[in-house]
């Protein structure tokens, strides 16, 4: 049941807009460079090698254009694999653990949170990464299958590096402390271990070399080197900002929110079974990967999940009391009061705000919603605070609710910004001018956004703010990107081709000849965008799919 609820609720969400976000379009982007290159050995980025990444993404993407061609919607569906992989290997090691055929806590547990459908929507490496980790782990866990654990961790270095060895290394080493079978006889335990670790490692290499060889020897030193640790300085900076405090409390969700929970894990019992020795040493090291190694934050926290969800479940199970709580107390009433704090926020404050003469139209729209949106938010309260006793009953309830609200906030979310969403206002005259063989140049650093939904066969050139000017000088023919937070809708009157919503930001693309005929330097930033907003819903005549103006490439008319 709770596979069938996850699945049904991802997918609908994967295939309601396209993959805009910043590791999707660029994934995608490295993805078709391969691609367009013929290079599938070596992963690309605007044309060169890409040491950050590693290859077996890819090859399960390319695998799957051989067979259906070049498209966004395979990604999207071997990222939801990807995240059913990583729920099915969880709940199969939390069932090694506590091998009880009605107990199925831990699933529920995991299906809940906002972070594995967020992985899920997001195409990239990390997910895969987690799946090959815990699968590792399931792999070691009861009787070791050895085989299975060194196709696991090949498969895992090949998916996110080197870095995945940290997260296997705890375990293995300590196996006699937590494992049955390497207590039996510790010396076939590090011997298998000693040969499923260099199985992967040789894997790696052979892939590095090759590699190497073929990206040459600035991208064989790139890719050999260690990846330098983040200092305490900047960690304590990221602890502090607000937003990663936010993150934080949204993956304590809605778990954190259900006294019973805390009732179970407060009060310390001893002495520690094989099942929490073994998640002491995976745990502690996974989140200290996921702290101090950038790449590896997202896989982290995703790969120790099912081992805390296992030790939660285990929690729930043996420390409740017998009889039923006497009491609603420890029931989740206070995610209730969230879902109804939030039904008032919409259903009220939306249209309050929305009768202001500077309103943008996305709330507009949503205040047109706020009825509809506070009835469904008040009915799932209803069902949390109407969740029989029983633990079970109350721990499905919350996580089928909790996958309803975040089914709800992305299908709204979506469809407030589907012009954010919608690549195709920004990348189609792009498209047209790389194919004319017009230069282009993006002011700042470029992440492959343009790539894979332009279609670009050349590399794209990246610009200083300070250089454009030279540049427009040195490629009067070309076209230059901005990416500013903020546009104005006089950039289309002072010579843009292009003024478009572009996931969080906004996409200008001016001709270079606009820098060289303005008596003034152009620029498309402004302290207010609702401006441009009302111009361009003036301008489309639609509000959902319409928040973008654009004009046609001289001489592509019709095209």
């Amino acid at each position: 049941m709770w596979a069938v609820l996850w699945l049904g609720v991802v997918l609908v969400a994967a295939f309601q807009r396209p993959p805009i976000d910043r590791a999707s379009v660029r994934a995608l982007g490295a993805a078709w460079d391969m691609w367009n290159n013929a290079q599938f050995l070596v992963p690309l980025h605007n044309g060169r090698p890409d040491p950050d990444a590693m290859p077996l993404l890819y090859w399960l993407v390319h695998a799957g254009w051989a067979l259906t061609g070049v498209n966004d919607w395979w990604p999207r569906l071997l990222q939801v694999g990807f995240g059913a992989a990583w729920l099915g290997f969880g709940a199969a090691l939390a069932k090694r653990w506590a091998p009880n055929p009605s107990d199925d806590g831990a699933p529920w547990l995991l299906v809940a949170g906002a972070l594995p459908a967020f992985a899920a929507l997001q195409i990239g490496a990390d997910l895969l990464a987690a799946s090959c980790v815990v699968a590792a782990w399931y792999a070691l866990s009861g009787r070791p299958a050895w085989l299975g654990f060194a196709l696991a961790l090949t498969a895992g270095v090949l998916a996110a590096g080197p870095v995945v060895l940290g997260f296997v290394a705890p375990p293995l080493l300590l196996g006699p402390w937590w494992s049955a079978a390497a207590r039996e006889d510790r010396r076939r335990w590090y011997r298998r271990a000693r040969l499923s670790v260099l199985a992967a490692i040789v894997a790696f290499l052979t892939w590095a070399g090759a590699a190497g060889a073929a990206g040459g020897a600035a991208y064989r030193v790139r890719l050999t080197s260690v990846e330098p640790l983040r200092s305490m300085q900047a960690l304590a900076d990221a602890i502090h900002r607000p937003e990663a405090l936010a993150l934080l409390a949204a993956l304590l969700l809605p778990w954190a929110l259900w006294p019973r929970l805390w009732r179970a894990v407060w009060p310390w019992r001893g002495p520690w079974g094989d099942a929490g020795r073994f998640a002491l040493a995976a745990v502690p090291t996974g989140l200290l990967l996921a702290l101090w190694v950038p790449r590896a934050t997202l896989a982290g926290v995703l790969a120790v999940g099912p081992v805390a969800a296992a030790v939660l479940a285990g929690a729930l199970r043996d420390r409740e009391p017998a009889a039923s709580p006497p009491s609603r107390f420890w029931g989740p009433w206070p995610f209730a009061c969230l879902l109804l704090t939030a039904a008032a926020l919409v259903g009220w404050g939306a249209p309050l705000l929305a009768v202001r003469p500077d309103a943008p139209p996305w709330l507009h729209l949503l205040a047109s919603w706020s009825a509809g949106i506070a009835v469904l938010l008040a009915i799932l309260a209803g069902l949390l605070l109407t969740a029989p006793h029983a633990v079970g009953a109350q721990l499905r309830a919350t996580a089928a609710v909790s996958l309803l609200v975040l089914a709800l906030g992305h299908g709204a979310l979506t469809r407030l910004f589907a012009a954010a969403f919608d690549p195709e206002p920004a990348t189609a005259p792009i498209a047209r001018a790389a194919a004319a063989g017009r230069p282009i140049a993006r002011v700042g650093r470029y992440e492959g956004e343009l790539h894979f939904y332009a279609r670009l066969t050349e590399p794209v050139t990246e610009i200083a703010e300070t250089d454009v000017l030279a540049w427009a000088r040195a490629h009067p023919s070309g076209l230059i990107v901005q990416y500013p937070e903020r546009a104005d809708a006089g950039a289309l009157r002072a010579g843009a081709l292009v003024v478009a919503p572009f996931g969080r930001c906004w996409v200008v693309v001016w001709p270079a000849a606009a820098f060289l005929a303005a008596p003034t330097p152009l620029s498309a930033g402004i302290p207010d965008a609702a401006g441009l907003l009302q111009h361009a819903c003036r301008c489309s005549g639609r509000l959902g799919g319409g928040l973008f103006a654009w004009r046609e490439l001289p001489g592509e008319r019709g095209a």
